[in-house]
């Protein structure tokens, strides 16, 4: 895997400001209104943009930063992969509501508290290592979805989890280096716009989620692209 090139593709594309502030632009529109129409809108816009450059990466284009055009197939897109995504997550979601309830109810509780308490604490443990699990399986569902757009493709377990298996170093990499990004440019946002009178954050920490999701969807395509290598070579 190239980690440097996940991070300089971005400015390596002679219309990237024009490309990313676009993608700002409708980060922020996306979480300022995310509970009304227009912001159900502009994330799923931004998830398919998402999509297009792991494609690009996979098939090895020069300049992986999509055009921002034909925007109902990129919210098409980027719907279906939220949409998979949340399947996927369901278990972990499902556990961590499940170990936080119980918690709720112990103070009056009475007999029942030690057994309300063990079970909070078993559906912890157990959301853990079924968030671990999804981290490691993200990365392939994400690529699987984006090579041709189809829903089915990220649940083909068997493919699914033998990717995952195959693939195994790439993907904690992966996982680890966008994480990293994501709290470091996080980081920068808050802090550059903090300094920009707070005000500043209204542009910074959009900038950069979507930054983040760039570099980690780059790092999710080196990902694909390396497996299907793997794939052929085993024919």
């Amino acid at each position: 895997m190239d980690i440097g090139k996940a991070i300089t593709f971005i400015f390596e594309d002679p219309q990237w400001l024009r490309k990313v502030a676009i993608g700002v632009g409708l980060t922020l529109v996306g979480l300022i209104f995310m509970p009304v129409l227009i912001g159900f809108v502009a994330l799923p816009l931004v998830a398919g943009y998402t999509v297009l450059l792991i494609r690009n990466v996979m098939n090895g284009v020069e300049h992986p930063l999509p055009e921002w055009e034909d925007w109902g197939e990129l919210f098409m897109l980027g719907l279906k992969l939220i949409v998979v995504q949340f399947i996927w997550a369901l278990p972990l979601i499902i556990l961590s509501t499940a170990s936080s309830i119980p918690a709720a109810f112990t103070e009056n509780a009475g007999n029942a508290q030690g057994v309300l308490i063990a079970l909070s604490a078993l559906c912890g443990c157990l959301s853990f290592i079924v968030g671990i699990l999804y981290a490691l399986v993200e990365p392939v569902i994400t690529f699987l979805f984006a090579r041709n757009g189809e829903f089915s493709a990220a649940f083909e377990f068997g493919k699914v989890f033998r990717l995952v298996r195959d693939n195994i170093v790439n993907i904690i990499v992966a996982v680890i280096i966008s994480s990293v990004v994501g709290v470091a440019l996080g980081l920068l946002g808050l802090i550059v716009g903090t300094l920009a009178l707070v005000i500043g954050l209204i542009v910074t920490l959009p900038a950069a989620l979507f930054l983040s999701a760039l570099v980690q969807m780059h790092l999710y395509g080196q990902v694909g692209r390396e497996a299907e290598a793997k794939s052929i070579e085993a024919l």
